[in-house]
């Protein structure tokens, strides 16, 4: 199935998507909407809203199987819906759906980390979260009581830290549930460039590459980054301390070095980039 695309077919529908948001952040008390709740079956998808690149439409039928699929993946590793979830669960969570959201909705290649933000894009990652998978942000961010988000904090282009509000992570958006994990399976392969015997990337370390769109937006570069990481300290133990000040060492180069132009001699750089970043943590 490709989802390419979400066009609403009602005027009204906007409204109802900031509806439907509140109520995923349990924030919506109109009994005329609680009533309305979404039972997980075909017809409660929306139906023709989401178009195929042939303009045929997906039905609700496939919007369904896809979420049937996640699931069933997500049981396979252990994570059964709503159940509480350690540090290490909740990294397997990020890989088991970006893996599965990349093979079932292939989106195009133009909704990639910055198109997201458009509302045209956006939307069609809102339209997944409230319609198909309600349940996903207050689960992988359950903050405080339930609320999803609450006191997160994630990177920004200058470094900074910056706190998530808990609809961030149902609205269209880099910080969306589902778009944040597609991406960075979108971009770094299902298997995230993991090389055989090394420690998967940490949500720490994943936010400090992916939270700074102007370095992450340049795939081959974000790729070989994750590589450089993998060398020189495949294994998790204080490594995370030290890809923080990677990423500084490669941000404050960025305006000045064009990397992709470096071709070969990218590794180089990235392996003497690292050795100042870990004298700095020393």
């Amino acid at each position: 199935m490709s989802l390419t695309a979400y066009r609403s077919a009602d005027r009204n529908f906007p409204e109802a998507t900031d509806r439907h948001v509140r109520r995923v952040l349990g924030l919506e008390t109109d009994e005329r909407v609680l009533a309305d709740e979404i039972e997980l079956t075909p017809s409660d998808f929306g139906g023709s809203h989401v178009i195929k690149p042939t303009g045929n439409l997906v039905s609700p039928a496939e919007l369904l199987e896809i979420r049937e699929e996640v699931l069933r993946r997500l049981a396979a590793v252990g994570l059964t819906l709503g159940s509480t979830m350690s540090t290490t669960q909740r990294n397997s969570w990020d890989r088991t759906v970006g893996a599965a959201l990349l093979e079932l909705v292939r989106m195009g290649p133009f909704q990639t980390y910055s198109s997201s933000e458009k509302r045209s894009d956006g939307d069609a990652w809102t339209y997944l979260t409230v319609h198909v998978f309600p349940e996903f942000p207050g689960w992988r961010f359950p903050g405080k009581k339930g609320t999803g988000s609450a006191g997160e904090v994630e990177s920004n282009d200058d470094g900074a830290r910056t706190q998530v509000k808990p609809s961030d992570r149902v609205r269209g958006g880099r910080r969306n549930v589902l778009f944040r994990v597609w991406y960075r399976s979108f971009v770094l392969g299902a298997d995230h460039c993991l090389p055989q015997g090394a420690d998967n990337l940490g949500e720490d370390e994943l936010d400090n590459i992916f939270g700074r769109p102007t370095i992450s937006r340049n795939h081959e570069f974000t790729r070989a980054i994750v590589r450089a990481i993998y060398r020189n300290r495949p294994h998790s133990a204080n490594r995370n301390f030290v890809v923080r000040e990677l990423m500084k060492e490669i941000r404050r180069r960025y305006s000045s070095v064009h990397f992709n132009a470096l071709d070969d001699d990218v590794d180089d750089v990235l392996d003497t980039l690292w050795t100042r970043a870990e004298s700095r943590v020393k």
